[in-house]
């Protein structure tokens, strides 16, 4: 007999966020999922979780966007004592921004991702949290958001359900696998990232504990069968991937 594992599982909507990629600036581009810290982080907020407050858990992020686009944006720097009478710094500036006292304003280019619906688990690794999630999902503390401050996450539904321990899954949709899920010899195209996981509360400033090494799969008609057992979703039929 399988093994069977509680989880959260909630489906949520989002009409244009964009989910930035770490050194990317003037054109914020986007992945194409939200990473696991920012749904970690939202979780923490929708709790109402106090600095140096972290709940550990093991998540895994799925979803469907129907296309991307590029949409301007306002952007704010100052300019470096330095630079003061550079011409060489001030030429690089285009004629769209406009210089006040110590401020520079201009525009820059976000990707936007349109239509997202995500279906995202959650485990935590302390059954006590368990009700405490749960409730923050379904009557949040603030109005939850992934991405930009703006990108506001429309939450569909949640329920708790049993995932079913197997080794051969669909995946009916695009999803982070971790690495440690695959074998060498495994043929799978996808994109590799580095996502930051685990993260410090002990101070404002965020610092990464723990990023974990994925493949982002497209998802696929055929089923994939791997080495090291993962879980299924039996009501989407469907692979659940934890990291």
């Amino acid at each position: 007999m399988s093994n069977k594992l509680k989880a959260i599982k909630f489906k949520c909507y989002q009409n244009m966020p964009n989910y930035r990629r770490p050194a990317s600036f003037d054109f914020k581009e986007t992945f194409k999922l939200p990473p696991y810290s920012s749904v970690i982080g939202m979780i923490h907020k929708v709790c109402n979780c106090k600095n140096g407050e972290y709940m550990p858990m093991k998540i895994s992020i799925q979803g469907i966007s129907e296309s991307i686009n590029t949409d301007l944006y306002t952007r704010y720097f100052f300019t470096p004592d330095k630079c003061e009478g550079d011409r060489e710094y001030f030429a690089i500036l285009n004629k769209n921004e406009k210089r006040q006292t110590g401020l520079i304003r201009g525009t820059g280019i976000s990707e936007l991702l349109i239509d997202v619906n995500l279906l995202i688990h959650i485990v935590p690794e302390n059954e006590k949290l368990f009700e405490r999630i749960f409730n923050g999902l379904e009557k949040p503390y603030v109005y939850p958001a992934l991405g930009r401050h703006e990108d506001i996450l429309q939450i569909k539904n949640i329920r708790k359900i049993e995932l079913e321990e197997t080794n051969t899954v669909n995946i009916n949709y695009d999803a982070y696998i971790p690495l440690e899920y695959f074998r060498e010899e495994d043929n799978i195209t996808g994109t590799v990232y580095l996502l930051n996981k685990v993260f410090d509360t002990s101070s404002d400033i965020r610092n990464w504990k723990e990023k974990v090494k994925v493949k982002y799969i497209k998802r696929r008609v055929e089923k994939i069968r791997f080495t090291k057992n993962v879980y299924k979703d039996n009501e989407e039929n469907t692979g659940v991937f934890l990291a």
